[in-house]
Parts: C-alpha cells; structure tokens; sequence
C-alpha cells in the first residue's frame, strides 16, 4: 500500500503499550482500537501477546525466588560423588574426548550445576512456605503483558516491591523482539483497516457502496497502445522477442487501476487525516561488562564490542571476522565473552581454554567452526608461549568452569540466549551481520564521545 507507507513517513508516530489515552488507529472521526486489530489479526498477534505475558509471568516468579532468597542462607546442595561423576561419563562417553581430568571436572561442574539448580526450587519453595510473597497480579491477567505503568507493584517480597519496571528490564531484548514482531503484524492489518474505512467513508459521501465507488474508479482509467508497447520493450529478454501485445495489456491495465486507487485513496487519507499510532520501540541498550578477559584496545574507548559466543558453528565464525573488522578501527574496544545457554562440553572447554590462556588463545580457536579438541587446545596454548602445566592445572580445576559458566549466566539474564551475540554500544544483534551495520553504530558512539568529526 504505496499510499500509505508515504503518509506514514510524515505521521507522528507513537508506541504504547498499556493504557492508551489515544486510539491505536484514527481515520477522521472514526477510531480503530487495538482490541479490533488483534480480533482481525487472529492467531498471529494472539499468539505474540501471549508470549509477552508469559515471559513476564515467569520472570516474576523468577524475581520473587530470587528476593526471598536475598537475605536467607546460601544453597549448599550435596556433594556430588565420584561413582555420579563415573556414572554420567559411561552414559555420556560420546561427548568427552580427554583429557579425563578435564572431562572430570566437566562433568562435575554439570552435575553441581543441576543439584544447585535443584536445592534454590527446594530453597524457594520453603521461604515461599514460610513468608508467603504478595503477589498483586495473576498470571492470567492480560495487563500484565503492558509496559505502562512502570513503578506498578507486581509483588511484594517482605516489604521489598518487585514493580513492572524491573520486569521489563530483565526481559528488555527478548521483549523487544517479540514486541518489534507485534507492531509489524499490527500495522499490516491496521494498514488494511483504514482502507477499508477510507473506501467506506468516501462511498457515503458519494451515496455508494465501496464496490460500486471502486469500480468507478477503474472504469475511468484508460490504457493507450503506446502504454503496451512500452510494457513490452520493457518486458523483453535481452536474447529474445518482446511479448505478445495481448498478454500485456491485461497487466498494464491492473497496474494502471491500481495506481488510480492509490492515487484516490492518498488524496482521501490526506483530508481525513489519518493518523497511526504503532511505531517499534527503540532498541533496548544492555550493560556488560568485558568479561574475565578484558578489554582488547583502550579501557575508555568511546566504542565498545562485545562478541558473545558458543565457539560452534559456521556462523559464528564468520562473526568473528566481522566483529574484528568492525573493532579494528580506531576509538574501538573488544571483549569476547562466553555464551553457552546449554551443557556443551566440548564449547564449555574452549572457553575454560581462553579464560586459562587469554587474549593470544582468542584469535587461534575463533577460526575454527567447530571446538578444537582438548589435544589441540592444549597445543595451541603452549605454541602461544603459555606455560602447559599451569594451563593444564587451570582448565582442570572446576572453579574454571564455574567460572565461565557465571559469565554466560550474567548474558544469558539479561535474555542473550542465542549465540553468536553482539553488543556495540550495548545494542545488541544476534545472527549474522553486515559489517557496515555495527560500524554504523560504533561510529555513532564514536561521534557521540568526540568533539570532532570521526570517520
């Protein structure tokens, strides 16, 4: 729809989400509430805003664990013994490839991980027990999915409010996402609504039905011979004849009445004055740190890149050229952080590989699309001029791993779950990426920090 893609252009725009004091949609008197978009929009904006609530649901639950938990003890789950850490090997033995120490303390970590895991729900459930949290929303409560108000109180844990605000925050990329994907289907369908309306508008004024008013409209338009030809020349094969005038002409005459529509239906949006109020939120802006090893260039850089990677997969490392490129330039700073939402073993120990040998170790795994083997690790460590017992010592100890695995859950908490993950100037980007659009965005910050053009 031509015409109103250049109307919106010019239309003030606003998203909200929550209580609206304006309509999601005006065309002249008549208003078009987002309750009506949703109902012709069906299963797919159905299906979109009960995500958002879910989400928020669950990452309530998760914040009033964690402040029950706040000012209770430590969770000290039991020990994991040795023939639980023999029993997961001989069931697991695909997934390991030595040396067994490390594949030991692998194992271990996993293991303390999931009894931990376990022993906070046991932990939870008691404190829930003993001091009930107030909890002043149901799950089911479809305000619940809405941005505004953000100091609502959605629970009180002892006095301390957990409020809508904090909600959002947690969830501000994977809400986003899902948010950005809502607005998309809902100006595809309120694009059609107000045409709709805008037919049925002119109609009546005209004493017409919308079908009766359109086909006027197309009775109108006239398609000349030269019209045709031209559309012929233009349809040619560069090695062959144009095609028949006959076929052509049914095309140019559709094009030629659509246009007439949209030219009518610009001209009536503009009287109307048509106004839509659903624009994409601005993308959310994440805080992380560099990581255990630090930043790559100077500490005060105006721009900052963090890679965030699972050490697997094609993808990923044809990321890591891009963000190399993209952190080469100057006034630009590198951390590359783990991210390994799942028990990967083989990833779980390239990152105990980098965290023990640092930065010279980045460079020589990041090539590769799939983790290197414990062998070559250790090889490629010790070729880089790190000392190999206290290599070995380091990526053997499971605190190692632990960890790493704290630095994944700081990115995994903040809704980074899909790996390979970029932040430049903490707007983050998943998938693979054009070079040009994180540059675009480090020069921004760069501009931004500097009194003086910087290109």
């Amino acid at each position: 729809m031509t015409w109103l893609r250049r109307a919106l252009v010019a239309a003030a725009l606003a998203w909200t989400t929550g209580a609206r004091a304006d309509p999601a949609v005006t065309v002249g008197e008549v208003s078009i509430e987002v309750e009506a978009i949703d109902a012709r929009c069906g299963d797919p904006c159905l299906r979109l805003a009960a995500e958002v609530q879910e989400r928020k649901a669950a990452t309530l639950e998760t914040l009033v664990g964690e402040a029950l938990l706040a000012n209770a003890p430590a969770v000290l789950p039991a020990a994991v013994s040795e023939p639980a850490v023999d029993a997961y090997l001989a069931t697991h033995a695909a997934d390991f490839h030595g040396p067994a120490a490390r594949d030991r303390a692998a194992v271990r970590f996993f293991l303390e991980r999931e009894a931990r895991r376990d022993a906070t729900k046991a932990a939870i459930v008691a404190e829930r027990a003993r001091r009930p949290p107030d909890i002043r929303i149901a799950t089911d409560d479809p305000t619940l999915a809405d941005q505004a108000p953000a100091d609502r109180v959605l629970a009180d844990v002892g006095g301390r409010p957990i409020r809508n605000r904090d909600v959002e925050a947690r969830l501000a990329w994977p809400l986003y996402r899902i948010r950005g994907e809502l607005v998309l289907d809902r100006r595809r369908v309120a694009e059609a609504l107000v045409e709709e309306t805008l037919w049925a508008r002119e109609a009546a004024a005209r004493g017409k039905t919308p079908g009766v008013l359109r086909d006027d409209i197309r009775a109108a338009v006239h398609v000349s011979d030269d019209d045709v030809r031209a559309a012929a020349a233009a349809a040619r094969r560069p090695d062959g004849e144009p095609p028949p005038l006959e076929r052509v002409r049914p095309y140019v005459l559709f094009r030629a009445e659509r246009a007439a529509e949209e030219r009518f239906l610009a001209d009536a949006a503009a009287r109307a004055g048509v106004r839509i109020r659903l624009a994409p939120a601005r993308p959310p802006r994440l805080e992380l740190g560099p990581g255990a090893l630090g930043w790559r260039g100077p500490e005060d850089a105006p721009a900052r890149v963090v890679f965030l990677t699972s050490h697997r997969g094609e993808i990923t490392r044809r990321m890591w050229g891009v963000v190399r490129r993209v952190a080469a330039e100057p006034g630009t700073a590198l951390a590359v952080r783990p991210l390994l939402p799942q028990w990967d073993p083989e990833a779980t120990a390239v990152a105990v590989a980098l965290r023990c040998a640092g930065w010279p170790l980045v460079d020589a795994v990041a090539d590769h699309a799939q983790p290197p083997s414990s062998e070559e690790l250790t090889a490629l460590a010790v070729s880089l001029g790190v000392d190999a017992e206290r290599f070995r010592t380091c990526a053997a100890d499971p605190a190692t791993a632990a960890a790493v695995a704290a630095e994944s859950t700081e990115a995994e908490r903040l809704g980074l779950d899909d790996p390979p993950a970029v932040l430049v100037d903490g707007r983050p980007f998943t998938g693979m990426q054009k070079p040009n659009r994180l540059r675009a965005v480090a020069r921004a910050a760069r501009r931004l920090a500097s009194p003086t053009p910087i290109h």
